[in-house]
């Protein structure tokens, strides 16, 4: 049984559990957060030891399952993907878990709308916004990011 932040991780988890605590640390996670984080962690784990499921079974669907019963269960916090994301992500990158599958063939009609969509960002000069490596650069400045505005003239009514 680990014990870190005060919190016990038990279950097919619980070999991960310093690693990650290491890892939210090198973070900059606070000592509060981790221990949320560390929390959520001991969570699945229990929940995953409830279904006789290991790490290596913890595919993106059985993340929404665990998600579902959380909300269910009436949790207050870490309710969604994005709260799980830091520790999908390490065990992920620790290859406990399965990779997301990627996405399947999209129909004619996914295609189209996001040729679509593609299209009309390029129209609209839309660009991401700029990396922290962008905004280092000597001569860089954020007006580069967004188109200017354009002023659109309605016709007279008249």
């Amino acid at each position: 049984m680990a014990d870190l932040f005060g919190v016990r991780a038990t279950g097919p988890l619980q070999g991960h559990a310093r690693g990650f605590s290491e890892q939210l640390t090198e973070l900059g996670y606070t000592r509060l957060s981790a221990a949320d984080q560390l929390r959520l962690m001991a969570h699945l784990s229990r929940w995953l030891a409830s279904r006789g499921l290991g790490a290596g079974q913890l595919t993106p669907q059985r993340a929404e399952q665990f998600l579902r019963a959380r909300r269910r269960a009436g949790c207050a916090s870490r309710r969604s993907q994005r709260g799980l994301a830091a520790l999908l992500g390490y065990l992920r990158g620790q290859g406990a878990t399965p990779q997301p599958m990627p996405p399947t063939a999209c129909t004619a009609v996914q295609r189209m709308a996001g040729i679509t969509a593609s299209t009309w960002r390029k129209s609209a000069g839309w660009r991401p916004a700029p990396s922290a490596a962008m905004c280092a650069t000597p001569g860089y400045s954020s007006r580069n990011t967004w188109p200017e505005r354009r002023r659109f003239q309605c016709p007279d009514a008249g």
